[in-house]
């Protein structure tokens, strides 16, 4: 399936409006090795919601704070029902 410039720019759209603004109170850095990945393990951390990234061992502590992380192929046989 081919993807047009339309076809994303609606799909980001239904995102940000299926989205919510959350304040992040706490901090834990440096907890990961790359600082960037400090902010989207707080920001699950606060929403209590899964990582989906190509990076897995990268979130190797998120366990720590009860965070499933996985990858977008286990994401997409969990969305599919196909595990």
């Amino acid at each position: 399936m081919d993807l047009t410039l339309q076809d994303i720019d609606d799909f980001l759209e239904y995102l940000c409006g299926r989205s919510n603004l959350v304040q992040i109170y706490f901090r834990w850095r440096p907890v990961l090795s790359d600082p960037d990945d400090d902010r989207i393990l707080e920001l699950a951390v606060r929403t209590q919601a899964t990582i989906v990234t190509f990076n897995t061992r990268h979130f190797a502590e998120a366990a720590q704070f009860g965070i499933r992380v996985i990858s977008p192929k286990e994401m997409l046989a969990l969305v599919g029902g196909h595990q």
